[in-house]
């Protein structure tokens, strides 16, 4: 089974953009990766590829890089998978949207996705193929898959999923179960990240912070 699992905004592609202006800490860092038979064999993060530093493009580039590594056409993966579920994506960007005093976008998050898949690749996306994965379930199983353990405890800690921002779970083969979640009022990432801006630096900054 050949899957990529993708990450990043919307805009780029060669589309019209859906909200000209979004801050780049929407979905930053796009990026794409490629598993094969349940094996990762490569990944890329798009800013590697349009040299921009964060770059929360939609992952055109990172996902033909994909496509080029593992010597297959866009038509034979079996899914692809986006990293957030897609009633919060969906309501995300609609928050977003409206803070930059637009209206939300027509179409879904999923049509949005598929039309810059089939436009990006070129070829036509089944919408069936596209998944949305809960996000810090998408941390822990990629944290889990190449650790090398049998079973672990795995702490997902970030400034926020869909609704929390610190993660618990049991890991073994037969999946993960939740044990422990935190709801996003209570995340540290946001409140490192305030902290950073107190000090003087920016955004993505963190890890000058972290050094001092």
């Amino acid at each position: 089974m050949n899957v990529i699992g993708f990450s990043g905004a919307l805009d780029g592609c060669s589309l019209p953009s859906v909200a000209p202006g979004l801050s780049p800490l929407f979905f930053h860092d796009a990026a794409a990766a490629f598993v094969r038979g349940g094996m990762l064999t490569f990944a890329i993060e798009e800013e590697r590829l349009n040299r921009q530093k964060h770059s929360n493009a939609f992952p055109v580039s990172a996902l033909r890089a994909c496509l080029a590594h593992g010597g297959v056409a866009a038509g034979d993966i079996d899914c692809f998978a986006f990293f957030f579920e897609e009633d919060f994506f969906n309501a995300s960007l609609a928050d977003a949207c409206r803070d930059l005093g637009r209206s939300p976008p027509s179409s879904d998050v999923r049509s949005l996705l598929v039309e810059r898949l089939s436009r990006g690749l070129e070829f036509e996306c089944d919408p069936a193929r596209l998944v949305f994965i809960n996000h810090h379930r998408a941390h822990a199983r990629s944290a889990f898959a190449g650790s090398g353990y049998d079973e672990a405890l795995v702490l997902v800690i970030d400034g926020n999923g869909e609704a929390a921002s610190i993660s618990i779970f049991r890991a073994d083969y037969a999946g993960l179960n939740l044990l422990v979640t935190h709801s996003v009022s209570n995340s540290l990432g946001h409140f490192y990240r305030r902290a950073t801006r107190l000090a003087g630096f920016r955004d993505f900054d963190e890890y000058k912070f972290m050094g001092l």
